[in-house]
């Protein structure tokens, strides 16, 4: 997931929630949150 959010960022795109990034989805979400050139919003989220 740290490598995803680095590289969305290194292409421009916005991460949503960033205060709370990892972690927007709850404390057992480890999940990243943007938005996609179209402007709709994607969510990643991580497995066990």
């Amino acid at each position: 997931m740290d490598a995803l959010t680095h590289e969305l960022r290194a292409r421009g795109l916005k991460i949503l929630y960033e205060d709370r990034h990892p972690y927007a989805g709850g404390p057992d979400h480890y999940a990243v949150f943007f938005e996609d050139p179209m402007r709709m919003k994607v969510e990643v989220v991580a497995s066990d």
